[in-house]
């Protein structure tokens, strides 16, 4: 089975029963295809739910949207690295379906997934002291901000990465994240979660793990044209990530 993470967003249960979602999570379903995309995760369009700072919050997991954003993301990269995966009259397919379903309310994707590893540019969003340790179903790391706080500390890396001699197309991906997480509202909650891509640490390394603090350490010295100091602190952050990310790119 693929390790993932996962980066959600959560809106405020009274922002969601606006868009008409069931009250509970629906039963397993079918598996859903498109083209050549299989999945076993369930095909209704309910929420995850979860209580945060006393508040009720929901997250749409509209798995057809995400399901087809991955298609096309999947022939994308693997059209730079030779034949694509798929034949055009698929991608014209799931196209058609994706802008058809963001022509409506839950056409919004409020989860991405990363298989195998968590991108570097999801640690941006997030403060140090916000780190959680849970242990359900096993340990695992969770960062939990709201979206309005993780959209200023974008900006505030993109300034720096912009400001420095990095190359553009870092920012770009930073920007890339921020484009996504500007269409929520300030008061949602943004979710940092690494799923099972824990399972690739013992527990005293996810007890250790300062991730978030390596990032921002990174660009705290980046800002001040202290590129020893950046250069050490991301270096531990790539460190650390290394056999994930080494999966994650041999597949």
């Amino acid at each position: 089975m693929i390790r993932t993470a996962n980066l959600r967003v959560y809106l405020e249960e009274a922002a969601v029963a606006v868009r008409g979602l069931p009250e509970a999570p629906t039963q397993l379903g079918s598996p859903m295809s498109v083209g050549v995309a299989l999945t076993m995760e369930r095909s209704g369009d309910d929420a995850y739910t979860t209580e945060w700072r006393g508040n009720v919050y929901r997250c749409p997991r509209t798995p057809m949207v995400r399901m087809l954003e991955g298609l096309l993301a999947l022939r994308a990269a693997s059209s730079q690295l030779g034949p694509p995966l798929f034949p055009q009259s698929t991608v014209d397919d799931a196209r058609d379906r994706l802008q058809l379903l963001k022509q409506s309310e839950t056409g919004v994707a409020h989860i991405l997934t990363s298989a195998w590893h968590v991108p570097m540019r999801w640690f941006v969003p997030f403060a140090p002291d916000q780190r959680e340790l849970v242990d359900w179903p096993e340990t695992s790391i969770r960062y939990r901000q709201l979206v309005g706080e993780g959209l200023g500390r974008l900006d505030d890396a993109i300034e720096i990465l912009e400001g420095s001699e990095i190359p553009p197309a870092i920012a770009a991906e930073v920007q890339e994240l921020r484009s996504w997480l500007g269409d929520f509202p300030p008061s949602a909650m943004l979710e940092l979660d690494y799923g099972s891509v824990a399972r690739f640490f013992v527990e005293t390394e996810l007890v250790l793990d300062e991730s978030v603090a390596d990032l921002w350490g990174s660009l705290d010295a980046l800002s001040a044209c202290d590129w020893k100091a950046a250069g050490d602190r991301y270096g531990a952050l790539v460190e650390r990530w290394a056999l994930p990310m080494a999966i994650a790119y041999s597949n």
